[in-house]
């Protein structure tokens, strides 16, 4: 929740209403139900349940697919001349790694994906031996 309700150290979780999945495109911008959740009511703050029934990492990201490919050809100049070319590629697929989900209960990022990783990356090289 970002802050504590019984003013402890820790941080304050959100009670768990409903299926967090239930109802949401898995994209960037709905990954989780925000309306699955909701505060601890008056009568959990009294009887001194401060922290929510939602258990700790009980929401995951979405998962990494990542390719990484090097290509590379070498070539004799002459007897102790040689050249390499070579290519790589970082994330080949392009498969986007998204993260930084919204976990803040009642901000406008909550249950959304706010970040991505690195895209496609290409890499040339040329080094010669003698």
């Amino acid at each position: 929740m970002g802050f504590s309700l019984g003013r402890t150290t820790t941080n304050s979780r959100p009670n768990v209403i409903g299926d967090p999945t239930q109802g949401v495109a898995r994209q960037p911008y709905a990954w989780l139900n925000p309306a699955a959740f909701a505060s601890p009511t008056n009568a959990d703050l009294l009887s001194g349940n401060f922290f929510g029934n939602s258990g700790a990492g009980i929401i995951a990201n979405p998962g990494l697919v990542n390719f990484d490919v090097s290509v590379l050809k070498n070539f004799s100049v002459r007897e102790r001349v040689r050249i390499q070319f070579r290519t790589e590629f970082f994330n080949f697929t392009n498969t986007p790694f998204f993260g930084g989900l919204g976990t803040v209960l009642g901000t406008p990022n909550f249950g959304k994906l706010t970040s991505a990783g690195d895209p496609r990356v290409v890499q040339l090289g040329l080094k010669v031996t003698f």
